[in-house]
């Protein structure tokens, strides 16, 4: 133990230590943290073909879209896409050419797409029959 007369330095000699301690302790804490791989997750995403209510023939574009649009998932994880085309008259596909998924359903199926993503990156998918409307991305962050 140190001690001095009067006591003064004591206390802070003490609060250094424990100080030096604690940052030490908070280092290991996120060098653990850190270095730890994230796991791969599973994912499961419902895909639908819905009808957006607008007269087609007066814009002068189908309405079929995909919902959603817009997939996000991490490098390593596992996908299930629950693909279902609603539409009452006509196919729709779910293509993603750079996993080399091409899904075709008549009006009224449905199917389960499985995959691993293992490309990091932005993918276009879309609908082959209605390429200006039924589009979208599946993102795949860097593991």
């Amino acid at each position: 133990m140190i001690t001095q007369r009067g006591g003064t330095r004591v206390p802070i000699v003490v609060a250094g230590i424990a100080i030096v301690i604690a940052g030490a302790a908070l280092a290991v804490s996120y060098n653990s943290a850190a270095g730890r791989a994230r796991s791969p997750q599973a994912w499961v995403f419902y895909l639908v073909t819905p009808e957006e209510s607008f007269n087609e023939t007066v814009v002068g574009i189908p309405h079929y879209i995909f919902s959603p649009n817009q997939i996000t998932v991490n490098q390593g994880d596992s996908i299930l896409i629950h693909f279902y085309n609603t539409a009452d008259d006509t196919h729709h596909t779910f293509t993603l050419p750079s996993y080399q998924i091409n899904v075709d359903l008549a009006p009224g199926q449905h199917q389960d797409i499985r995959f691993v993503a293992t490309e990091a990156g932005i993918f276009p998918f879309g609908c082959t029959f209605h390429p200006t409307t039924m589009r979208g991305e599946l993102t795949v962050l860097p593991a």
